[in-house]
């Protein structure tokens, strides 16, 4: 299996200045909703993404091995310039390292919520979301919402209310 020449450009289109997910859904309705609506994620995007660099192999492997999840692959990417913005808020905090912080938590839009699992779900914004392609077909749909420089006034107030609801656990134990 070798990975599609288009594939490979929508995916990774040789910025070294963003980073880059993937994360295989088994529907394009799903597909089209991430999009729409952004993805959500418990804690961290690791948990349910993989980092993807700029090399055919790398791609490969990650698409091979991820293939029993769908047959839709959703693009996620953003600057680093707004990731490391964030990450440095995070590290001027006086109760750092107390905290845990992701960095994606606080690049969200909507009110996190908890699920059945009494997990905290947040949902990364879809400007992020580069959009998705057909693992069979090689079709990929754009999202035309797309901005990895996005930064939201949002974000700002996100990091504030989680760095209180940190600090208040903190000061608790």
């Amino acid at each position: 299996m070798s990975v599609d020449e288009k594939i490979i450009n929508f995916l990774s289109p040789g910025d070294s200045s963003l980073f880059i997910y993937i994360h295989r859904t088994p529907s394009e309705q799903l597909a089209n909703k991430i999009m729409q609506e952004g993805f959500e994620f418990y804690d961290s995007l690791h948990n349910t993404t993989d980092v993807i660099i700029n090399d055919p192999i790398h791609i490969q492997y990650w698409l091979k091995i991820r293939e029993h999840y769908g047959n839709y692959t959703i693009v996620i990417s953003l600057k680093k310039t707004v990731f490391f913005k964030y990450l440095e808020l995070i590290k001027k905090n006086p109760n750092y390292p107390k905290i845990h912080v992701e960095v994606e938590q606080i690049l969200t839009e909507k009110t996190p919520y908890v699920n059945a699992n009494d997990d905290k779900i947040f949902t990364l914004s879809k400007h992020f979301i580069k959009g998705y392609f057909n693992n069979t077909t090689k079709e990929t749909v754009y999202n035309p919402e797309y901005d990895p420089l996005f930064d939201s006034p949002v974000f700002e107030k996100n990091l504030t209310t989680i760095i209180a609801e940190q600090s208040a656990l903190n000061a608790n134990e």
